[in-house]
C-alpha cells in the first residue's frame, strides 16, 4: 500500500509538471504569458460568514499544547498580499472512487503549501499563506465547539507538513461549504460566481466556438448537473486591499493548481521580476523536495466525512 501511494503521488507530480503557465520559458517562474482569470477584481470572500480560524499553541504533540477556535473574518487577512489555497480535505468521496485518494489528496496539498512556503523563505517574499478548509457546516460547528487539542483533527499531510496550520500556513481557516445553498452558507456555484459569470457570458456569445465549450458540454451552466458535484483545489491571489487579482479555479478556467503556478501568478500580480527568483532546492531540514512545486491534488466530491468514518470504525472495534 505504501509503495502504491508513493507511485500515485509521483504520478500526480508528473502530470502537473507540464501545466505551468509558460511551458516555453527556461525559467519556471516566468510571467510572460500570465493572463489573470476572468472576473478578477472582486473582493475575496468566504462561502460563509460563520467561519473559524484554528490557532495552535505548540506542535500539538507536547504536554500543555492546545488549540483555539476563533471566529474569522477575511478583514483579518488584509494589509499585505495573501495567497489562499482552498480544498475539501475530509471527504472520502473521490471522483476516481479510489480510497487512496484521501491520503494522496492531503499529502499533495501539504506538498503544495510546503513549496509555496519554501519559495517565500528562500526569496524573502512578502505574503501570507492561508489554507482554507472547505467543510460541511456540521463539521465546522463541531470544531468550533471543541475544547480539546485540535491538532489531532488537522488534515494529515506528509512529514514535511504534518499539521497544516503549524508548519505550512500562517492561517488555518475552516469555512462551511455546501453542494446546494444552506442556511448562512453559499453553494459552490454561488461562491465562485464572480469567476463563473464571465464563462457564461462567453458561452452565450460564442456558442460552440466558445473557449469554454467543453465546460458547457459538461454542464457548467446547470447547477444541478454533476459538474458541480466536484471540489477541486483552488488558489486565490489577493492584494493588500483584499481584492482577488488572479486565481486558479479549475471549474472556471480548467487550470489545475500547483505551487509553481500560484507563485508565478503572485509574481505577475505583485509586479516582481521573475528572473530575480531563486528556485528552492531540496531541503533535508524541512523535508521539502523541488518536485513539490508541481504537486496538484486529486478532485473530491461533496459528501462523506473522513473524521466521522474514523470515529465509526473505532466504535465498531471497541463497542461491538
Amino acid at each position: 500500500m505504501r509503495t502504491l501511494f508513493f507511485m500515485a503521488f509521483a504520478a500526480a507530480l508528473a502530470v502537473t509538471s507540464g501545466c505551468s503557465d509558460d511551458q516555453n520559458s527556461s525559467h519556471p517562474f516566468s510571467t510572460h504569458n500570465v493572463q489573470p482569470i476572468d472576473g478578477a477584481g472582486s473582493a475575496f470572500t468566504l462561502p460563509s460568514k460563520n467561519s473559524i480560524q484554528i490557532i495552535q499553541h505548540g506542535s500539538g504533540l507536547g504536554r500543555g499544547d492546545y488549540s483555539e477556535a476563533k471566529d474569522f473574518s477575511v478583514t483579518q487577512a488584509k494589509g499585505k498580499w495573501q495567497i489562499w489555497i482552498a480544498h475539501n480535505v475530509w471527504s472520502v468521496w473521490s471522483v476516481s472512487n479510489d480510497p487512496g485518494d484521501f491520503v494522496l489528496r492531503n499529502n499533495s496539498i501539504a506538498a503544495a503549501l510546503s513549496a509555496i512556503n519554501e519559495t517565500r523563505e528562500v526569496n524573502g517574499l512578502d505574503f501570507e499563506i492561508n489554507f482554507l478548509q472547505l467543510d460541511r457546516p456540521g463539521a465546522v460547528a463541531r470544531a468550533a465547539s471543541s475544547k480539546d487539542n485540535l491538532a489531532g483533527m488537522s488534515p494529515p499531510g506528509g512529514s514535511w507538513c504534518d499539521f497544516f496550520w503549524v508548519y505550512c500556513a500562517d492561517r488555518y481557516v475552516i469555512a462551511p461549504f455546501s453542494r446546494n445553498q444552506e442556511k448562512e452558507t453559499l453553494s459552490q456555484r454561488q461562491w465562485l460566481s464572480p469567476y463563473i459569470e464571465p464563462v457564461f457570458d462567453d458561452i452565450e456569445r460564442n456558442g460552440s466556438k466558445s473557449r469554454h465549450a467543453t465546460r458547457a458540454e459538461k454542464g457548467i451552466q446547470d447547477e444541478n448537473s454533476e459538474y458541480w458535484d466536484r471540489i477541486h483545489m483552488m488558489a486565490f491571489i489577493v492584494n493588500p486591499d483584499g481584492i482577488v487579482v488572479d486565481a486558479l479555479i479549475p471549474l472556471a478556467n480548467g487550470q489545475g493548481v500547483s505551487a509553481l503556478g500560484v507563485i508565478t501568478r503572485y509574481l505577475a500580480a505583485a509586479d516582481i521580476d521573475f528572473e530575480d527568483i531563486k528556485i528552492p532546492q531540496d531541503n533535508n531540514r524541512s523535508g521539502f523536495k523541488t518536485d513539490f512545486l508541481y504537486a496538484n491534488a486529486p478532485v473530491t466530491k461533496f459528501g462523506g466525512d473522513y473524521a466521522e468514518a474514523t470515529l465509526e470504525s473505532i466504535r465498531e472495534i471497541f463497542f461491538e
